[in-house]
């Protein structure tokens, strides 16, 4: 079966994130004859990938590939980009079957930001775009009920990437050590909000010995706001904006960690969440990260609605269950993250059947 992938991922700064889910479907055992086409403006890749890809470099480009290969099926991956409209007229024109991860392209909190650019381009295209495909992939259940396109055929295939065999269960801090790792975009990760929200319960928290190290990489306004954030806090001497950490310095960071915490505002299905469960991290994460049946069933972490005063009462009556069953949580965590990697061990054939189902209408 002869797949193209089309992303706008620049695989030279996206290492981890989308860019390895992608890898991961497309998979190193070649069980599909698979391709990836790039929309990222250069034109090199400074890393090995295990199967072939291509560059948008005219305007020419996509249709020459479409020409020169009998595809079975078209991957675009999330839903915004200048060139699709394009290539759907294109791929409409050859009649080849094509299908949309949305990555959480599609879910109603992404409108929100840039709003009527994002409903004109709706209203003009996307609705149509979905409407002729084949089918909708989404990393969650939650994700699809919080869905614009509720009522279009969909599978789930979740993100599984990140698994790690380092992981610390018996972990003994004397204070206790919270993390955040994610790119630092204030609108969709509410960390200004959450260090906020600690006023709330400040009487109590600040009787407790904790640290809250913040990773990760941003635009400088909202790094300036995030930095701003932590100086007028009453927890500024326990808040710490640390920049980017990336392999084996992350997952030692997380080791010795006790909880993950991440408020986003619209999320498909958090690698930095799930990275973390695997280091057996539980985590404290808002409602629209869609893993409020995950974690209740599996008890793992805690959920709070996106509001200043919720968050903080939640997070003081997260602490005080975890400081009374930690090594529960910690390998609650773990066991969420072993039943998803009996998915991670065989992605690439996971993946390519449900992209089948998709095909062969076998979805409701």
């Amino acid at each position: 079966m002869k797949i193209l992938h089309i992303t706008n991922i620049d695989f030279n700064f996206n290492v981890y994130g989308i860019g390895s889910v992608i890898i991961g479907v497309i998979g190193e055992r070649g069980l599909s004859e698979s391709g990836l086409f790039l929309l990222h403006k250069s034109e090199v890749i400074n890393r090995s990938l295990p199967f072939e890809y291509y560059f948008n470099k005219n305007k020419h480009s996509f249709l020459e590939l479409l020409e020169k290969v009998n595809w079975d099926l078209i991957v675009f991956h999330s839903c915004f980009d200048k060139n699709f409209y394009s290539f759907y007229k294109q791929i409409q024109a050859k009649k080849v079957p094509y299908i949309i991860t949305s990555h959480g392209c599609f879910m109603k909190n992404v409108y929100k930001k840039n709003p009527l650019k994002k409903y004109l381009y709706k209203f003009l295209f996307l609705n149509r775009f979905v409407k002729d495909s084949k089918g909708i992939v989404y990393n969650l259940e939650n994700e699809q009920k919080n869905s614009y396109y509720r009522n279009k055929k969909y599978v789930v295939i979740p993100n599984v990437i990140n698994y790690h065999d380092s992981f610390n269960l018996q972990l003994n801090n004397i204070k206790l050590k919270l993390i955040s790792i994610s790119r630092i975009d204030l609108y969709y990760k509410k960390i200004d909000l959450f260090i906020r929200s600690l006023e709330v319960v400040k009487d109590s928290l600040h009787k407790i010995d904790f640290s809250y190290e913040i990773y990760g990489l941003g635009n400088k306004k909202d790094i300036k706001k995030l930095e701003k954030a932590i100086s007028s806090s009453s927890f500024r001497d326990n808040i710490f904006f640390k920049g980017a950490i990336y392999g084996n310095d992350k997952i030692k960071k997380l080791n010795e960690s006790d909880i993950f915490i991440q408020m986003s505002s619209s999320e498909s299905m958090s690698l930095g969440i799930t990275e973390a469960l695997s280091c057996a991290v539980p985590c404290f994460v808002s409602d629209m990260t869609n893993l409020e049946d995950d974690f209740e069933r599996f008890n793992c972490g805690w959920v709070t609605k996106l509001e200043r005063k919720e968050i903080g009462r939640s997070f003081l009556s997260a602490i005080k269950h975890y400081m009374t069953n930690k090594i529960m949580y910690r390998k609650n965590a773990r066991k969420y993250a072993d039943h998803y990697f009996k998915i991670g061990k065989v992605f690439d054939e996971f993946a390519l059947n449900k992209y089948k189902e998709l095909l062969e209408g076998k979805v409701k």
